[in-house]
């Protein structure tokens, strides 16, 4: 599922992750370093899995 125009992330120091697919989202956040309890990043990763699920 391709994002039209891609999603531009700030993945710190002044760079950027231009992120192009829904499966390139969940690889993201799947990698993304988890504070204790971070439900805002469950939740992303959760609505990422929903999406591709159908």
């Amino acid at each position: 599922m391709p994002f039209d125009p891609p999603i531009a992330i700030a993945v710190g120091a002044g760079f950027r992750r231009d992120i192009a697919s829904l499966a390139q989202m969940q690889n993201f956040l799947k990698e993304w370093p988890l504070a204790a309890g971070d439900t805002l990043h469950a939740k992303a990763l959760s609505a990422c899995e929903a999406a591709r699920a159908g």
